[in-house]
């Protein structure tokens, strides 16, 4: 059995760059597990 792959990285942007709506758009993916805030 393969491992399941950890990708890890960080999204850092200004005020009103649109991380916020990157974050609700990642969160809807379902093959991805964002932590908690």
């Amino acid at each position: 059995m393969t491992p399941p792959r950890k990708v890890s990285f960080i999204v850092a942007g200004a005020q009103k760059s649109g991380t916020s709506a990157l974050d609700h758009y990642l969160r809807e993916h379902p093959e991805l597990c964002l932590p908690r805030r």
